[in-house]
Formats: C-alpha cells, structure tokens, sequence
C-alpha cells in the first residue's frame, strides 16, 4: 500500500509498505520518501542488507547527521506533546553508533531549525528533561515501542532513555545555539 505522509505541511512524502517473502517468512517493510525538504549534509548511499548473498542494491538515504538534526527539532519543537517515542530510540541508538561528525551534526542542527523556523532553545528543551519522561504513560509508550520494533534490548525505565539522549543532545543544542 501507498499513502501520503505529511499532506498538510510543507514537507510531504509518500510511506509504501509492502510484504516481502523468502520462502514461509514473511516480513512487512515500509520505506518512507520524502519531496521538497532540504537536505544537509547531501544524501548518503546506503548497500541495503540482503538475505542469501544476492547483490545489495544501493539506496539514498538521509545522513546520520541530519537523521538526529530532524528528530532533534521535532523534540524541541512537539514540547511535552510529543508521542514520537522512536525519535529517541533513534537518537540513542545513532548516538552510541559514533557514525557522525559533531561539526557537521551541529550545522544541520542550525540549518534544519533555520529551514524549519524553529529557535535553537539556549536552554534544555521539555523532551530533554526528566519532567517529560516522567509523564505518565511514558513507560507504557516505551514498552509497547519496544515490543512493535522487536527489539532485544530496551532501556531500564523511560527515565533511563531520557537521561541517555538529553547526555547526548543537550551539549549539540548548545553549541548550535552559540553558533555564529
């Protein structure tokens, strides 16, 4: 199936989300293709991971660099509203891959803020602090994302993922913050 994402903003997409099978396995995928946003640092390409040694073909896909600068943003600017529990698990798991360049991280962070007219907070934003992991139901969203992305690891508490990304992210909103 094929449907519009973010029909109403400036920024649409398309999700297409479709059925592979390799035998009696069957696996759903979605990709997500995005039209008219801006990106910085310039796409990547990416060998997508293939089953049985067939060739990997070579997709585009966003840096890690503006992967964290976007989710980034949407923290900062969702507040104490925001559901998007796998933001975070993203920008945990980016964040302890070390697969970016904190100069060119904190650009996009500019650039992606800028782009989307959003101020860069000198302060911790709410979706950092431990008041927005305390929320109730936050460790409700926690586990019920963990159990949709079957993931093998999850964190201790809410406040445990909270604490891991605000370590990481605080410091980038800051220096872009004082960038020139």
């Amino acid at each position: 199936s094929v449907e519009m994402i973010r029909a109403q903003e400036e920024y649409s997409g398309v999700r297409a989300m479709f059925d592979a099978r390799l035998g009696t396995i069957r696996e759903r995928l979605q990709v997500d293709i995005g039209f008219g946003d801006a990106l910085w640092p310039h796409a990547e390409e990416m060998a997508y991971p293939v089953a049985l040694g067939d060739p990997s073909p070579l997709i585009r896909v966003y840096s890690p660099e503006t992967v964290i600068a976007e989710k980034l943003e949407a923290i900062v600017s969702l507040g104490i509203r925001n559901s998007r529990i796998k933001d975070f698990f993203d920008i945990d798991y980016l964040a302890r891959s070390g697969r970016f360049d904190r100069a060119v991280l904190v650009e996009a962070v500019c650039r992606t803020f800028t782009r989307r007219g959003t101020p860069i907070p000198p302060e911790p934003p709410i979706g950092l602090t431990p008041e927005f992991w305390s929320q109730p139901g936050r460790e409700a969203q926690i586990r019920a994302f963990a159990r949709r992305a079957r993931l093998e690891t999850t964190p201790e508490s809410a406040e445990e993922l909270g604490q891991r990304v605000a370590e990481f992210a605080i410091p980038i909103l800051k220096a872009a913050s004082e960038a020139p």
